[in-house]
């Protein structure tokens, strides 16, 4: 009986972090992927001058794009606070993912993506999984374990 309840336990535990997973994914791609789209595509619909970014320095081409966007009023100054270019994935049961975002005249880079948390996005803006094909695309970084998203806008 007691092996009955410590297995309907760990049934239990492991539906819930799945569960808790998703709807921060959910929550990522709603709240923060949707946001930097439609920030994106508002900012080029305005003719926006969009800060020059040479391959570096990633940081610092964030920063000043969203001060551009809130120089054009786009977001609220509070909301260029807190609109997370980096934000991070918690996960119940395993690492946390830190991602960081990229937004590029007509593109969003992506990166460090699970390929689970790619694969789940891919589905959210494409409606199905193909690193190759759709709005939503993908490849393996360098490291291997990571995958990189471009999201064309």
């Amino acid at each position: 009986m007691a092996l009955i309840a410590l297995l309907v336990a760990l049934i239990s535990i492991w539906f819930g972090g799945g569960l808790l997973d998703r709807s921060q994914e959910t929550r990522l791609v709603k709240e923060v992927l949707f946001e930097w789209e439609r920030l994106g595509r508002s900012f080029s619909a305005r003719g926006g001058a969009w800060p020059v970014f040479e391959g570096s320095h990633h940081v610092a081409y964030m920063r000043e794009l969203l001060a551009r966007m809130g120089r054009q009023g786009l977001i609220s100054p509070h909301k260029v606070r807190t609109l997370s270019f980096a934000p991070r994935l918690r996960r119940a049961g395993r690492s946390d993912e830190t991602l960081f975002i990229l937004l590029l005249p007509g593109r969003m880079v992506i990166f460090g993506l699970s390929a689970q948390t790619f694969d789940r996005i891919d589905r959210q803006v494409d409606g199905a999984s193909d690193p190759g094909r759709g709005d939503f695309t993908g490849r393996q970084a360098s490291d291997g374990n990571q995958m990189i998203g471009y999201w064309q806008l």
